[in-house]
């Protein structure tokens, strides 16, 4: 029954045993015929749909972990191993590099977000720079009257004796 059934089967694929349905000789027939394939062939190459296609590329929709993996690694190193990696002038001058998402927008994204994290620097380098900025103002020299100068600090507003601004009588 299971023979009848590959035969039927082998007709409607075309007559791959010659007289698959009349019953004479279909088995050695098919083995000696042009689509005879080695077991295990795959049936990417031949357009069997219902053919076990193997370890065939892109034939499974099903991957299979490790394997998998290190058969995409190899793929991608032969095929980068080939040719070298574009320069940066090249990539500025692609269409995609300047697209959303492309080489100058993630570029520009990730300098400004590293700029962006230092806020603490920045928020106290500007507070330096606000103090360092106020012009400083002219002291006011006080004397007395016997020739002693005092000096009245502008922040505080206390007064200094400064005998080096004294005058001799």
């Amino acid at each position: 029954a299971f023979q009848r059934l590959q035969e039927a089967y082998r007709a409607l694929r075309g007559g791959a045993g010659g007289a698959g349905a009349t019953g004479g000789g279909g088995g050695a027939a098919a083995a000696s015929s042009s689509t005879a394939r080695p077991p295990h062939s795959g049936g990417a190459a031949t357009g069997d749909p219902y053919e076990f296609s193997g370890w065939a590329s892109r034939s499974s929709h099903t991957k299979y972990g490790a394997f998998y993996a290190a058969q995409e690694e190899a793929r991608w190193s032969e095929h980068f191993a080939s040719k070298p990696p574009p320069s940066i002038w090249q990539l500025l001058r692609q269409r995609r590099a300047w697209a959303h998402g492309g080489f100058v927008h993630r570029s520009l994204h990730g300098l400004l977000r590293g700029t962006m994290s230092f806020w603490p620097i920045w928020l106290f380098g500007g507070l330096v720079a606000m103090r360092l900025q106020r012009s400083p103002e002219e002291p006011v020299i006080l004397r007395d009257s016997d020739g002693s100068a005092f000096l009245r600090d502008p922040l505080s507003g206390m007064t200094f004796r400064a005998p080096h601004h004294d005058r001799s009588a």
